[in-house]
């Protein structure tokens, strides 16, 4: 889940409020979340006032490496480049992604 909408971040980079991985399509079809392990918390949306709208997205990609292998830790949330982490760590995708809106 990211914020592109984020103050001072340019194109590009959002802020990063949850990243989650080893889902099994099984459990997403079942609405099951909690398998896998959590590469970065959930932070809830929290737009700055005056910053106007913020559109919150969702993006589910697929691993293609082996499945012992953990993806890149993260070490902050602010300026995350989601295309450059996805080819970091051999992402496929977006195969889903849906998105809200919201402001302060």
């Amino acid at each position: 889940m990211v914020d592109p909408d984020a103050p001072r971040h340019t194109e590009g980079e959002s802020y990063l409020h949850w990243l989650h991985s080893g889902l099994q399509g099984s459990d997403l079809v079942n609405g099951v979340i909690t398998t896998g392990y959590t590469l970065m918390d959930y932070a809830p949306p929290t737009p700055p006032a005056g910053t106007g709208v913020h559109r919150y997205l969702f993006y589910l990609y697929q691993d293609t490496v082996e499945k012992d292998t953990e993806l890149q830790a993260i070490t902050k949330r602010g300026k995350f480049k989601l295309y450059e982490y996805t080819k970091q760590n051999a992402l496929c995708g977006p195969v889903a992604q849906t998105m809200f809106s919201t402001h302060y």
